[in-house]
């Protein structure tokens, strides 16, 4: 069966794959959002951002997962780069779906990322959601 890898830390998107019958494995990406989105050309389009990071996301991921699983070749009982002993972590590398996402608001022409605390939250404004899967 084939494997479904979450790389991203939302407990929306989690929950939203899990009503639709899904139960995805999680896997953190740790991107540095600000370098992807500081080395695109300084046009582009507010869609073409989120996708870029949705990407960056699931590339970090599914390289991870194939690391993980060369390393586990190697010694079965090292944990994983998730902290998890490969061995009993499940074999997702050789068939598996990794989906990266991530969303920006678009305020006064200016995209907003994650704010960090209460006094950063930006008003309402166009929501551009970006998904990646890597197959």
């Amino acid at each position: 069966m084939t494997g479904f890898v979450l790389g991203s830390a939302s407990p929306a998107r989690l929950q939203v794959l899990r009503a639709a019958g899904l139960d995805p494995v999680v896997r953190i990406s740790e991107v540095d959002e600000d370098a992807v989105a500081a080395a695109l050309p300084p046009d582009t389009p507010p869609a073409g951002v989120v996708t870029a990071l949705a990407r960056a996301k699931a590339h970090t991921v599914a390289a991870a997962l194939i690391a993980d699983a060369a390393a586990s070749a190697h010694d079965p009982a090292a944990p994983d780069s998730y902290g998890l002993v490969a061995a009993r972590a499940p074999r997702l590398v050789d068939d598996c779906v990794v989906v990266g996402c991530d969303s920006m608001l678009l305020v006064g022409g200016v995209l907003q990322g994650k704010p960090h605390t209460r006094t950063s939250l930006a008003p309402a404004g166009p929501k551009w959601p970006g998904a990646a899967p890597i197959c």
